[in-house]
């Protein structure tokens, strides 16, 4: 199995050269019942991995605000958007062969819906700080996550 680095060396050429696919993700907040930080994760369509709702940033969008899209599509969820990206993170979407740039953007979660557009197809589970970091791959996101701790 080929280490995330390594996976990323293979791609250097293109990160370099600024071909990245813009991305951004929401990292949605809620406090559980004794006031603990809880970070809502959902898994990935294909792989299955836990990663935090997240997809395209479209024409005439913020990051901001397609975050806060991606996090009703795939999650069900709104709240109030930080509109200053808490970080970011780079990926590699081997299925689509292209390397993405993540803009990651915090959500306090108001509104959680059962029906949304993705309903159905992924799994979505709330999840202390700590073992938020510990599902996700990308050591870069595992990062930004802890930092909350």
């Amino acid at each position: 199995m080929q280490s995330y680095l390594s996976t990323l060396t293979a791609w250097t050429r293109d990160i370099r050269a600024g071909r990245l696919v813009e991305q951004a993700a929401a990292l949605c907040l809620r406090a559980d019942a004794r006031g603990r930080t809880e970070i809502l994760l959902v898994t990935s369509r294909d792989t299955k991995r836990w990663v935090l709702p997240k997809g395209a940033v479209e024409k005439k969008e913020s990051s901001g605000q397609a975050a806060a899209r991606e996090a009703f599509e795939e999650a069900g969820v709104a709240g109030a958007v930080q509109k200053k990206p808490f970080g970011r993170y780079i990926y590699v979407k081997q299925k689509e062969g292209v390397v993405c740039l993540v803009t990651v953007h915090r959500i306090v979660v108001e509104k959680c819906v059962d029906m949304f557009s993705e309903s159905g197809l992924r799994i979505a589970e709330w999840v202390p700080i700590l073992e938020a970091a510990r599902r996700v791959d990308e050591p870069e996101l595992k990062s930004l996550i802890a930092s909350l701790a």
